[in-house]
């Protein structure tokens, strides 16, 4: 006679909640982890924080090995992200809060979307929200890049209240730890911001100060308004070329000639160099060091007493200093803009003049032409020309 087998009721229960959690198991390598939704989040700045468990989609959906990360990975875009911000005139510092904040949001990827579909980019936009407005914003350009990204936070800082009080916020920091705070409660103003990680990656952004943009020389561009800020920045034995440009734009300048080619300088009664460049072209630091003088307005130039103790002046710029007295920059940071004459010539074609002072100098003597022969300039034709051919072409 067969015997039938009874299960209980709990039993039947039992092994039915073992096969679910089995299948479950067996299914998870096979998902992607989700993100979460901070349910604390601050309700008014449309932004959601990033979770890290979060699915990298490419737009249109797809998994985590679908998305590429737009100009490079990580590193490279927390790069390009930094002297972005430098390029606007920003101290590394505060450039490096605000990198913290977009590294905690996205780890700077642009592509990255929430798995509910909510934060979007590297700020972790709403979707409905603000990403809405940067779509309306970017009109035909790429959303999903970097660039267009960067250049709406630049936008919303400059332009749109409340965002427009973080740039003020950010100015006022004066360290990293201060401009992390200045961005995330101006601009993020997370609910549960874990500003413990914000300050640690600003903190490690500060290694990207006193580099050239990047390590290929590839160029960087940006459009900054009223700025030509497109070309790379090029660095030779800690010497960086004092015009973020080209090789080409140099060499086909219609203005002033520098002489590329020649050991000494080859416009003036003493050592000196004076680069023809566009109006509104990127002046850098030669070397990193502290802004000991400055002159704002017309015929704009600032004085830096270097790290090497050389005092480096630089003249013919636009009233666009981007630095203030006692500042301590770093090589390739940005100081200003070639402006639109020299002096009060209004004939003259824009320029930077650039000459350096070995020590005990402290300060540019007011001198010009032969009169300058009276004062001890150094040749600096030989590093000028090593760091010009680091540029891109």
């Amino acid at each position: 006679m067969n015997q039938v087998s009874f299960i209980s009721e709990k039993g039947k229960k039992s092994i039915l909640l073992q096969l679910v959690v089995t299948i479950v198991i067996a299914l998870t390598p096979l998902q992607p982890l989700l993100a979460q939704v901070n349910s604390l989040d601050f309700t008014g700045n449309d932004i959601q924080t990033y979770d890290p468990r979060a699915t990298l989609c490419a737009p249109g959906g797809g998994s985590s090995g679908d998305s590429q990360l737009v100009g490079g990975d990580t590193e490279q875009n927390e790069k390009d992200a930094f002297f972005y911000f430098t390029g606007k005139g920003l101290a590394p510092h505060r450039a490096a809060g605000i990198i913290g904040n977009l590294m905690q949001e996205s780890q700077m990827n642009p592509k990255v979307i929430q798995s509910n579909g909510v934060g979007h980019g590297i700020a972790q936009w709403s979707k409905n929200g603000r990403w809405a407005e940067l779509q309306k914003w970017a009109g035909s350009r790429d959303i999903w890049a970097l660039g267009t990204q960067l250049d709406f936070i630049w936008h919303e800082m400059s332009n749109v209240p409340p965002w427009n009080k973080t740039i003020p916020a950010l100015q006022a920091a004066g360290d990293v730890e201060a401009a992390t705070y200045a961005f995330e409660q101006n601009y993020e103003k997370a609910g549960q911001p874990n500003m413990t990680n914000r300050i640690k990656y600003a903190q490690n952004a500060m290694r990207f100060a006193g580099q050239a943009p990047n390590a290929a020389g590839t160029p960087v561009t940006t459009t900054t308004q009223g700025c030509t800020s497109g070309g790379g920045i090029g660095t030779v034995d800690g010497f960086t070329f004092p015009l973020q440009t080209r090789k080409s734009v140099i060499l086909n300048d219609s203005g002033v000639k520098w002489c590329s080619n020649q050991q000494t300088n080859c416009h003036h009664d003493y050592n000196a160099a004076d680069i023809g460049a566009p109006t509104g072209t990127v002046v850098v630091a030669a070397k990193g060091g502290v802004v000991e003088h400055l002159r704002e307005g017309k015929d704009a130039n600032i004085g830096i007493l270097g790290e090497d103790k050389n005092f480096y002046y630089y003249a013919h710029m636009n009233g666009s200093i981007k630095a203030r007295k006692g500042d301590k920059v770093a090589a390739g940071q940005p100081l200003g803009q070639v402006g639109t004459a020299a002096d009060n010539d209004a004939n003259a074609p824009p320029h930077l003049h650039i000459d350096v002072q070995p020590p005990p100098a402290t300060g540019r003597p007011s001198c010009s032409g032969a009169a300058c022969n009276a004062y001890t300039f150094i040749n600096i034709q030989p590093p000028l020309i090593k760091a010009f051919q680091a540029l891109p072409e």
